[in-house]
């Protein structure tokens, strides 16, 4: 049974201005990589997620609509802050 990682946010507290349809972005984009088999992402450095998101802002612009790729590079970005801050808690024994 693999582990089901969540992003835990307290949403009374968010400004109107970070919608909470943000938060559920996030979760889209987090689900569609465990589907796909990407569980792993907290084994990765914080570097390594700054690089995928600098690869996703890069094929943004190119003009690749093949996946949402700003919903992407803000994940990854978001991966590289829990890492790089240690927010990341142990999992439950």
């Amino acid at each position: 049974m693999g582990m089901h990682k969540t992003i835990q946010m307290d949403i009374t507290m968010t400004d109107p201005l970070w919608p909470t349809s943000v938060v559920n972005e996030i979760q889209r984009v987090m689900e569609e990589g465990e589907a796909a088999g990407k569980r792993d992402w907290d084994k990765q450095s914080a570097t390594e997620h700054l690089i995928r998101a600098r690869r996703h802002i890069a094929k943004h612009f190119s003009g690749d609509t093949s996946e949402d790729h700003i919903g992407h590079a803000f994940t990854r970005l978001m991966m590289a802050v829990a890492i790089s801050h240690g927010y990341l808690e142990a999992p439950d024994a």
